[in-house]
């Protein structure tokens, strides 16, 4: 079974972004490909949790961008609360408060572009992050710690 959602165009409203997370549940457990990401459920409020975030986000900023147009236009998409066959929801967290929980990891020099919202399904809260398209010639991000940065084109 394949991903039931259109990827001609960038998932950003809150009815598109509802369309990818229903297509998430109602997915195969193998249909995860590199334009997205899902989690079952994740404690927004630890920093554990806050590492692996980030990660995800770098990991989706540091695609190939010719590989990456191929869907939604290089966009990328991390769910967390639902995955194929499960919605099992977040509990919500301020948005700014997570912006600042990830900020330390992302770093502030010319981190990953990214956004998050929540959408409903099922009764439950998803958190659904979306991660512009990489281009070429950016810089790769690495999770903050590290100092090396290096161009991709």
């Amino acid at each position: 079974m394949t991903l039931n959602v259109s990827t001609d165009r960038p998932l950003r409203s809150p009815r598109q972004l509802l369309e990818l997370v229903t297509a998430i549940r109602d997915a195969g457990e193998h249909d995860e490909n590199d334009w997205i990401e899902w989690k079952s459920s994740y404690d927004l409020t630890k920093k554990e949790v806050r590492a692996t975030l980030a990660r995800h986000i770098i990991g989706m900023a540091n695609r190939m961008p010719e590989k990456s147009a191929a869907f939604c236009q290089g966009h990328g998409y991390i769910a967390i609360g639902v995955e194929p066959g499960n919605v099992e929801g977040v509990t919500s967290i301020d948005l700014a408060d997570l912006d600042s929980g990830l900020q330390p990891y992302l770093g502030h020099q010319g981190p990953p572009e990214w956004s998050a919202s929540y959408v409903s399904l099922d009764g439950c809260t998803i958190l659904g992050i979306t991660v512009e398209p990489p281009q070429m010639g950016d810089l790769i991000h690495t999770l903050n710690g590290s100092s090396r940065t290096t161009s991709q084109g």
